[in-house]
């Protein structure tokens, strides 16, 4: 673990980002040596210039905005950042398609890492990978895992999985956001903390729709393990290791997401079991739901990784109306593949 202090910045200003720093306050407040400066920008879309001035000075970034506001903000504080800073992202998405086609920078990865096959024609653009080309930050990780921003607020138990390729980003992670009551494990497997991350919206929207209908715990259960099962396919095709959808970071917070509290796209799927079409539901919703986009993204990238991703194409036809709803509900819980 880091011994020396370190200076932080939280940039994000929902719920999560507003818990997280209550958090990073206490321990500042109470263990000074851990924490040497907390800055919190709530808007990073309208940065004054003593927040640019702050933010070039800090050790370790925690990024938490919706995915769609990740590319322009980047862009905005990118002549305020360094590449001694580190950086880790709390985001449950992939980033959109404007980048696709951006090249990766030389010498992005680790000595000795593997270029992720997501990096070779298909593109799945994660949030690290953006971060590296639109900013000089190398040293970047993911934080996914069961810790709704209730459990913070409330010093209830949780935990995050940190991911990087650098060991580093992982010590300093958990020197500055490890507490009694909020776990920091670690990860080399940035790539499945991101996929898996990005993967829990998909199940959450799920758990609302099944929540809606009353099928109950069974359904729940089966919804979580098989969407786990089905998303590490994924994750393993972009480089992931299959391992990490059945910790912490999948499971785990696929667990949380369904249950009902806190997560906009369970929300969401109940709203759609209400006869609401997707805009209206969302609009109602009033909240960033990374669902019928990670849906999107899974049925896309399944056709030239030749994935079998039947949760996702069921979803995928709820949400464009593309075959009735009974049908598509008979779908999510159904398998023609009876191997465990």
């Amino acid at each position: 673990m880091t011994a020396a202090p370190v200076s932080v910045a939280v940039l994000g200003g929902g719920r999560w980002a507003r818990a997280l720093v209550g958090q990073l306050r206490h321990t500042a407040a109470h263990e000074p040596t851990r924490i040497l400066r907390l800055l919190h920008i709530a808007t990073p879309s309208a940065l004054t210039m003593d927040e640019r001035l702050s933010l070039s000075q800090v050790d370790f970034l925690v990024l938490a905005v919706p995915a769609v506001s990740v590319r322009p903000l980047l862009r905005q504080i990118a002549l305020h950042l360094n590449g001694a800073q580190a950086l880790v992202h709390a985001i449950g998405s992939l980033a959109t398609h404007e980048a696709a086609s951006t090249a990766t920078p030389p010498g992005e990865f680790g000595q000795g890492d593997a270029v992720p096959p997501s990096l070779h024609g298909v593109r799945a653009l994660s949030i690290s990978e953006l971060v590296r080309s639109e900013t000089p930050i190398r040293r970047v990780g993911a934080l996914a895992g069961p810790a709704l921003a209730l459990d913070l607020e409330e010093r209830r138990p949780a935990a995050l999985v940190c991911g990087s390729r650098f060991d580093d980003v992982c010590a300093t992670a958990r020197h500055a956001l490890h507490t009694p009551t909020l776990r920091i494990y670690t990860t080399h497997d940035l790539t499945g903390v991101e996929v898996a991350r990005a993967s829990v919206a998909i199940i959450a929207l799920c758990g609302g729709i099944a929540a809606a209908l009353n099928l109950g715990a069974a359904a729940r259960a089966i919804l979580i393990t098989r969407g786990a099962a089905e998303l590490a396919r994924l994750g393993v095709a972009l480089g992931a290791n299959e391992k990490t959808f059945y910790g912490l970071a999948g499971i785990g917070e696929m667990v949380v997401a369904t249950d009902g509290h806190g997560s906009a796209d369970f929300e969401l799927g109940r709203l759609l079991m209400q006869g609401l079409p997707l805009p209206l539901a969302q609009q109602q919703l009033g909240r960033v739901c990374d669902g019928p986009s990670m849906v999107n993204e899974a049925v896309r990238l399944s056709h030239p990784l030749r994935l079998r991703l039947p949760i996702c194409s069921a979803l995928h036809q709820l949400l464009t109306g593309s075959a009735p709803t009974d049908a598509v509900l008979a779908r999510l819980l159904a398998s023609d593949n009876h191997a465990e």
